[in-house]
Order: structure tokens, then C-alpha cells, then sequence
């Protein structure tokens, strides 16, 4: 059977100039979190996360933010149809 994936089998999910960095192996980045890519080329694919991802936001104020989404490899992600939802929750910090 084909890879119709074209070998994409997770999404990184970063948003620079938001978020402290995070140690990834032997490189710092603003990851959010990792996403595992399912389904099947026009298929519509959702995705509900039980437990939150909790991260240090650089500053108090951010008027515009900018999400990155990358392949493994760094490059990324072109969506050539559908909607793609990202849902942030902030949350004031205790410390």
C-alpha cells in the first residue's frame, strides 16, 4: 500500500515570540505541542486533547499571534484546502 502521507506522520506546533522555548533533543523552540497526523486525503480529521500543555509566556501583552506549523524536518506545513482551529487558553500563573 502507497504512503500517501508522503511520510509526515507528526506536525510541531510552535509559537515563536509567545512562548519560552522548550529543550527539543539538542535544540531550544517555542513548541506547543506535538501533533500525530492520521486520516486520509479529504478527510475532514479533529483532534481533543484531555490533558493541557502548560507554557511560560515571554511577555504580558501580545496583540497579534503567530502560529508555525512544521513537519519534522522543519518545513512547514502547507494546507491546500479545509480549516485548520488552534484553541489557546491562558491562564494567570500562581508563581
Amino acid at each position: 500500500m502507497p504512503d500517501i502521507s508522503g511520510g509526515v506522520r507528526q506536525f510541531l506546533v510552535y509559537a515563536p515570540k509567545l512562548v519560552e522555548n522548550s529543550i527539543i533533543g539538542n535544540v531550544t523552540a517555542p513548541l506547543l505541542r506535538v501533533v500525530n497526523v492520521s486520516g486520509k486525503p479529504g478527510e475532514s480529521i479533529s483532534e481533543v486533547y484531555m490533558t493541557e500543555a502548560h507554557h511560560r509566556l515571554l511577555g504580558k501583552r501580545h496583540p497579534d499571534i503567530t502560529i508555525e506549523i512544521r513537519t519534522l524536518t522543519g518545513k512547514l506545513v502547507k494546507f491546500h484546502w479545509g480549516t485548520c482551529i488552534l484553541t489557546l487558553h491562558f491562564q494567570r500563573s500562581l508563581f
